[in-house]
């Protein structure tokens, strides 16, 4: 009874002190949904699902390894040391099997990113890596296919032919890239995301009509960023004997 009382004892401390964090970060969650904020409460909610079975799982380890370091450098032997050892190898095997899929998801991702952000990649092997981000809806990776200078102009076509609002961080990077084909900035050029019409104003490969007509855009950021491009680019067009830069 007494050994059962000291391990009650010395699991508790760690077991409130998680739940106390749960509490803590659901009634921010609660909080901040009840104050009309609702995009802030519904990121702190994920956040606590997210973050609930690592604190959960933490502690879970933390606690075998005790126990077994407990038994292990013990000089007497409690009646139910063997009860007690068999308990933390089985709650050691629960968490590796637990976290173990999900460290090896990350590192295949941290691979894939590696890859989508290499300059020695062949034009099929940036083509795969664009279809398999695409049905994985896998956003890091196509921003770094996005932005790659090394990027094949098929690939780099296909990111910018992405549609709608979630996919204007990856048009934008398509827009800034100075690798993009004039024909694909001449799309971006009248993107309706303000953001991917501005990284195409100042893209030194956008042709020279498009920036013409970008300072004339509705939104003053894109204008001011046409118009600044368009005054870099004046001296090349004096040494032309007034001629614009030619479309590239």
């Amino acid at each position: 009874m007494a050994d059962r009382k000291r391990v009650i004892l010395s699991v508790s401390p760690s077991f409130i002190v998680a739940l106390a964090v749960t509490a803590v970060v659901l009634l921010l969650g609660y909080w901040s949904i009840d104050q009309a904020d609702a995009q802030a409460g519904i990121a702190v909610t994920l956040l606590l699902y997210s973050a609930l079975p690592v604190i959960l799982v933490a502690w879970a380890a933390a606690w075998a390894l005790g126990e077994l370091y407990a038994v292990i450098r013990s000089r007497t032997r409690p009646a139910t040391w063997r009860r007690r050892l068999a308990l933390a190898v089985l709650v050691l095997i629960a968490c590796f099997s637990l976290t173990a899929p999900i460290v090896v998801q990350v590192v295949r991702h941290g691979i894939r990113v590696s890859k989508a952000s290499s300059r020695d990649r062949t034009p099929k092997e940036f083509d795969d890596l664009f279809r398999g981000a695409v049905a994985r809806r896998d956003w890091r990776v196509l921003h770094q296919l996005a932005a790659n200078t090394a990027c094949p102009q098929g690939t780099l076509t296909d990111l910018a032919s992405l549609a709608g609002e979630e996919s204007a961080s990856v048009r934008y990077r398509v827009a800034a890239n100075p690798s993009t084909p004039p024909a694909v900035l001449h799309d971006l050029a009248d993107d309706p995301h303000w953001v991917v019409r501005a990284y195409a104003a100042r893209n030194p490969s956008t042709p020279w009509s498009d920036v013409l007509q970008l300072q004339k855009d509705p939104h003053e950021r894109v204008r001011a960023i046409a118009a600044e491009h368009v005054r870099q680019r004046r001296p090349s067009r004096e040494a032309g004997n007034g001629a614009p830069p030619p479309d590239r």
